[in-house]
């Protein structure tokens, strides 16, 4: 069966759609668009398709050796990618916890100026500062507590950097830990099999760009508050400076424990929207209560400050949630620009809702963290229900060009249920007169949203 006549060009630019997880059409549904210029943007996948096409276009790939090679990969990529945050989250604290040890006494800030320091500033951990400070003060040296906080993380930042170097990869295509056997090709095969091509800067058009960064807005805009001044928060509970910092050890439990919860319900229920709204609610109420609770209830206090370190679990999850929408490296690396650009802005703002008129209750600062995250619930149920529509939609074009109308959302499952959905997906399109061996064959091209007719947006596993 050819679909060589049946969606006209002009067709397809006007149902455009964007995507949380991408599947392309067999080869000849790209035959539908011939004529369309192709553009290898992207040397490092030329340099992927070429490996491939020296293995014959197509490389096998058992279960147990793709669960192989993703290990590799989640050692080589995310434990140095987990350094980096650890180091970037300490270094996000060390300004909150100088202010305890008198930053802004001993610096001679003044009116704002603290504020905007935070903005552009990050911080170390609990312990550590705890530790730091400790020395310092007993040591009776020339050396602040602050400034030897800030020397401290400097350091271990500076240590890990040929670390990182050296492990973290380019690509698939120059991975040091891809070089026995087949295993630079299945690596190869698993981003294809992804459709992980590039993309063009349509992305700057598509609703979703500019919901992920007024969502991103929402997010750091609090983030960056609370991180620059829980110090000072905590120490308007009438703590000293020490205990203060003591108090912060159990914010990066909070945190941790809320992402790994977001993480397994996400995988249980399949729906992304969901999780990450529901984590905001704590987060509000914790608030709300730093807002309200009499400060002379020290515990309801602490709780309360507790409960908004559930705000760290929200960026990870979002970031997921943004990178599954877009397929392409050049459209990833577009979203990732508009992602960040929203997150410099929540950076800069939010803390200069933190008045230097109002300390220690910050009541402009806290409201401001509410609003943004109940806008950020609002954005996120905006944003599930455009993925479903746009979901109804591709599945009405699916069935028009006599394909499946359901597609399983293949980004959460486990590499079991990957592979049986991929085998159903196969025989579905054999049975319909689809090469479903040519399915994944264009995925490295350099195509636009507008050229790719199938891809879906599934945040329920199916669409």
């Amino acid at each position: 069966m050819s679909l060589q006549a049946e969606t006209p060009l002009n067709e397809i630019k006007q149902d455009l759609i964007q995507t949380q997880h991408i599947e392309t059409l067999p080869a000849q549904a790209a035959d539908a668009e011939a004529g369309l210029k192709r553009r290898n943007a992207n040397t490092q996948l030329d340099d992927a398709a070429e490996l491939l096409a020296q293995a014959g276009g197509h490389v096998e790939v058992s279960l147990e050796d793709s669960k192989r090679v993703v290990r590799l990969v989640d050692f080589w990529v995310c434990v140095p990618m987990c350094i980096v945050y650890t180091i970037q989250n300490m270094d996000k604290s060390t300004l909150s916890y100088s202010a305890v040890f008198d930053l802004q006494a001993e610096t001679g800030l003044v009116g704002s100026q603290y504020s905007w320091l935070t903005s552009v500033a990050g911080i170390i951990g609990p312990l550590m500062a705890w530790g730091i400070g400790r020395a310092t003060t007993d040591s009776g040296g020339s050396i602040m507590p602050y400034q030897g906080i800030f020397l401290f993380i400097g350091s271990v930042s500076l240590a890990f950097t040929p670390l990182i170097w050296f492990m973290l990869p380019n690509s698939p295509t120059t991975a040091r830990f891809l070089r026995h056997g087949d295993d630079r090709l299945i690596a190869i095969e698993r981003l294809r099999q992804n459709n992980t091509g590039t993309k063009s800067f349509e992305a700057m058009r598509d609703p979703k760009t500019w919901l992920w960064t007024l969502m991103f807005t929402c997010v750091t805009l609090p983030n960056a508050a609370i991180s620059g001044f829980g110090g000072l928060i905590t120490k308007g509970f009438g703590f000293d400076a020490f205990t203060s910092i003591l108090m912060q050890i159990p914010t990066g439990g909070f945190g941790i424990a809320a992402m790994l919860l977001g993480i397994v319900t996400t995988n249980l229920i399949r729906i992304r929207w969901v999780v990450i709204s529901v984590i905001c609610l704590p987060a509000i109420a914790g608030a709300v209560g730093l807002i309200y609770v009499p400060r002379s209830n020290i515990h309801d206090l602490i709780a309360s400050y507790y409960q908004c370190y559930m705000f760290p679990a929200l960026q990870p999850l979002l970031y997921s949630w943004a990178n599954l929408n877009a397929a392409g490296t050049t459209e990833r690396v577009v979203t990732t620009a508009c992602l960040f650009m929203g997150q410099c802005l929540g950076n800069v703002i939010g803390p200069q809702l933190f008045l230097s008129s109002e300390p220690p209750y910050y009541h402009t600062g806290l409201y401001a963290d509410i609003g943004a995250w109940s806008a950020l619930c609002l954005l996120c149920v905006i944003m599930g229900a455009y993925l479903k529509y746009l979901n109804r939609r591709q599945a009405r074009r699916r069935l028009a060009l006599g394909l499946p109308e359901q597609l399983e959302d293949m980004s959460i499952m486990t590499a079991e249920e990957a592979n049986a959905c991929k085998r159903t997906l196969s025989e579905q399109l054999n049975a319909g007169g689809f090469d479903s061996s040519r399915l994944y064959e264009n995925a490295f091209d350099d195509r636009t949203d507008f050229e790719w007719v199938l891809r879906y947006a599934s945040d329920s596993g199916s669409c």
